[in-house]
């Protein structure tokens, strides 16, 4: 009745990433990472070709820029750093890949594949059908669908705008309205982490990575002995 166009989401297949780089069992890290800063990605799919007649490739899992990092910081815990760089680089991606990781099928609920990455704390998850690698969701992929739905909101609701006056009271007295302004009108105060874990500019970087493995999460504010931030340090880092 307004006009707005809406292709409904409600599984994975409406949400999901098609175009998904991917690596074999073959290839080495080096390789890999070169992909993905080629690519400015942060996961690759592995696959294998059991059948060369076939080329129909067999999804065997995923390697992360973390699965790289920590490869290096595992192997450099107990031998000298810039040899066992070296070597892990020419490491193949057999030896790293995440094999059978957690998926989400083509009609798997939006809100499940989400509960899916926050349960294990990952940020990408693949979608597969019949074991068949046919798309990714990241954790950019569900930030670019809630965006989509806000602005539809928006567009379908206008008099929802924050600070403007509701022209139905009928419409505004409903339990629909309510819930749809509790979404348009919600600041970041109300979603953010409160209890925020920080560090100091003279802690190590063992105490940065004891924290963050720890607490597990992949930033970790820094502040000075005022409290106020002076910067971040993340995984990558």
């Amino acid at each position: 009745e307004k006009d707005v166009y809406f292709q409904p989401m409600r599984v994975a297949r409406d949400i999901m990433n098609t175009d998904v780089k991917r690596l074999t069992l073959d290839h080495t890290v080096k390789q890999c990472l070169k992909f993905m800063k080629d690519h400015r990605i942060r996961h690759v799919a592995v696959v294998d070709y059991p059948n060369p007649e076939e080329q129909k490739p067999y999804f065997i899992g995923v390697v992360s820029q973390r699965d790289v990092l920590r490869l290096n910081e595992r192997d450099a815990e107990t031998k000298g750093k810039q040899k066992i760089d070296q070597k892990a680089l020419r490491q193949l991606l057999v030896q790293i890949v995440a094999r059978k990781p957690k998926s989400v099928s083509l009609w798997t609920p939006i809100p499940e594949a989400i509960t899916v990455m926050i349960r294990n704390h990952i940020d990408m998850v693949p979608v597969l059908d019949n074991e068949n690698l046919v798309g990714i969701i990241t954790t950019t992929d569900f930030m670019r669908f809630f965006l989509r739905l806000d602005n539809l909101i928006h567009r379908l609701c206008p008099e929802l705008k924050k600070g403007a006056p509701f022209i139905d009271r009928a419409f505004e007295s409903s339990a629909k309205a309510k819930i749809l302004f509790s979404w348009v009108s919600r600041t970041v105060q109300e979603i953010m982490t409160n209890e925020v874990i920080c560090l100091q500019p003279q802690d190590t970087l063992a105490r940065a990575i004891e924290v963050l493995q720890t607490e597990e999460f992949r930033h970790v504010p820094i502040t000075d002995e005022q409290g106020k931030m002076v910067g971040l340090v993340s995984d990558r880092d």
